[in-house]
């Protein structure tokens, strides 16, 4: 398998991984509050950075600009549907800021990874400089 073959499995792996990353955040947003995994940092933080890590893989994953922004709502609104449902879950309370953080995350993450795309996409159209053509170049250069 190469070329195209490879890309379309990477490109898959992504897309698995951003879903594993919404999962992920379903879990650790629905448990109670003793069992929720902590890391340490601000509460904020952990929001704002498990939702840019998964839309910057959702954005590798689905590559137009159409999907870009559909990740970027699609993530805000299950942020803001998670916060509403805390409100359910024993030793867990909701709040409407978290919601506007994650979905800061989400902007931020999907815009990593376009922009990641578009420079990686710069430099695999590049034409590769032979050294025929370098030496062509030192010489113009030399005049």
């Amino acid at each position: 398998m190469c070329g195209f073959g490879v890309f379309v499995m990477i490109v898959r792996l992504f897309q698995i991984a951003g879903v594993v990353g919404i999962s992920l955040i379903i879990v650790s947003s629905l448990v109670p509050g003793p069992y929720r995994p902590h890391t340490g940092a601000p509460g904020n933080l952990e929001h704002f950075v498990a939702y840019a890590l998964t839309a910057l893989v959702l954005a590798w994953g689905w590559r137009s600009p159409a999907q870009w922004v559909g990740i970027i709502i699609t993530l805000f609104l299950l942020a803001s549907g998670l916060e509403l449902a805390q409100s359910l879950v024993p030793g867990r309370s909701g709040h409407w800021m978290t919601a506007v953080v994650s979905g800061f995350g989400a902007i931020a993450g999907a815009s990593l990874g376009v922009i990641g795309l578009w420079t990686l996409g710069f430099f695999l159209r590049r034409p590769a400089r032979t050294a025929a053509a370098h030496s062509l170049s030192k010489q113009s250069h030399r005049l």
